[in-house]
């Protein structure tokens, strides 16, 4: 009797975890299609990294915040495009505004400055030491990615005009 009642609870368990999964998926690809696309520059470093893969690691140009720690661990930023097409955040919020295009951002401690909520763009290993070289002698590149309703999914990065695709 104990034993099915095992497996009924270990099916639960995985339908929880993907659902989960797929949640997040879902809203990814919303997020892709739907979404207002935004330009920003971005300062990279690319850690090797033996367990999780090659990824080029950055930090946006246009700080977030950076000393203000009046804010509580959530915040929500408006994002604006400039004159020269790249991103420009706008006012910070305490509260989710619900329209227009804005960011959710959070942090770990109250010490911590805001940053971008997605720091790593995934390469693929075969190009990993080029996009390395390529981000080295340009110093910048520049992120495109989508904002939908305060969540943000990276589309494709850019080093000296050229797609991080296009680099060999």
């Amino acid at each position: 009797m104990k034993n099915w009642k095992l497996w009924i609870v270990y099916l639960l368990f995985g339908a929880l975890m993907f659902g989960v999964i797929s949640e997040k998926i879902i809203r990814a690809e919303w997020t892709l299609r739907n979404g207002t696309e935004f330009r920003c520059k971005v300062e990279g470093f690319d850690p090797p990294d033996f367990l999780r893969g090659r990824y080029v690691r950055f930090r946006s140009v246009p700080k977030i915040g950076d000393r203000d720690y009046s804010f509580p661990r959530v915040a929500y930023v408006r994002l604006e495009k400039g004159p020269d097409g790249l991103m420009k955040f706008g006012e910070m919020m305490k509260e989710d505004p619900m329209t227009g295009d804005y960011l959710k951002l959070r942090r770990p401690n109250n010490y911590v400055p805001f940053r971008l909520p997605f720091t790593a763009f995934y390469v693929n290993e075969k190009r990993a030491k080029a996009v390395d070289n390529a981000l080295a002698r340009h110093g910048y590149g520049i992120l495109t990615f989508r904002v939908w309703r305060g969540f943000a999914v990276p589309v494709s990065l850019e080093i000296g005009g050229v797609t991080v695709k296009e680099i060999r």
